[in-house]
């Protein structure tokens, strides 16, 4: 939930010092990588070439592939381990046709390069989406003031990243990230609050996920949606009313009532 890719190589070298006879293990869970990073989509395993050093990959397919189920990469042994007592895999039926097909054409789009420009697309738009808050006008006051915030790149220089997450989390003070969410969501964007217990308490974010057919006018409209939000909390906070709700949530709370 919070867009960040782990240290993969530090604690690789990390267990290698600990464990210098290869009695630590990894398993990789590539479900947000798959497709997005690493050549031809490969992942993040293959973005960092470790290929040879990581034990198990996890590929879910119901992600960029547009498909369900998911890959389990081993050796045989851990293969053979699996079949043999993996309760889930033994309950499991096989895929229907029509889910291997569509599997199948997404792999070969991305062994191919046809999904190359469309990775390039995602880093650029998450970029963009970064560069366009950071520089608006309101940015420095409601981060100040803890009305939004994002954390993920608050330590980092996001433009000198060799890739980034395109998995944007905006985290807002606790519960008024459905403030927002109502807010985008009149404005014509599919997001969603995220809050506990999916997240931490105290951790409520909405969660913002870029693809690659988001146009620059999309993702400018958007940081403009976010941004005029938290210029309106900024208002509500200085006139001193804590009873006060912003426009969305009024309009969200008058809907439920004629329910």
């Amino acid at each position: 939930m919070d867009g960040d890719i782990c240290p993969l190589k530090e604690l690789l070298e990390a267990a290698k010092q600990v464990f210098p006879n290869g009695n630590a293990q990894f398993v990789v869970d590539e479900a947000h990588s798959s497709g997005h990073l690493g050549p031809n989509g490969a992942g993040l395993v293959s973005e960092l070439g470790l290929e040879k050093d990581i034990a198990i990959r996890n590929h879910t397919l119901g992600k960029t592939l547009a498909s369900m189920g998911g890959v389990i990469m081993c050796n045989q042994t851990i293969r053979n381990m699996l079949l043999n007592h993996g309760r889930q895999i033994h309950f499991s039926i096989a895929p229907a046709l029509t889910i291997t097909a569509a599997t199948r054409v997404g792999y070969e789009m991305l062994k191919t390069g046809k999904t190359a420009e469309s990775q390039q697309r995602v880093q650029h738009v998450v970029k963009l989406f970064m560069e366009s808050i950071t520089e608006h006008p309101v940015w420095d006051d409601a981060n100040d003031a803890g009305i939004l915030r994002i954390p993920l790149y608050e330590e980092d220089d996001w433009n000198d990243l060799p890739f980034v997450s395109h998995i944007c989390p905006v985290w807002t003070r606790p519960k008024q990230n459905l403030y927002l969410s109502f807010h985008l969501q009149m404005a014509g964007y599919a997001v969603y609050p995220i809050s506990y217990p999916i997240v931490p308490r105290g951790a409520d974010r909405v969660r913002i996920i870029l693809h690659a057919h988001n146009t620059d006018e999309q993702v400018k409209g958007l940081v403009e949606s976010i941004c005029t939000w938290a210029e309106e909390m900024l208002l509500i906070q200085r006139s001193g009313d804590k009873a006060k709700l912003p426009v969305a949530a009024r309009y969200a709370h008058s809907l439920l009532a004629k329910e």
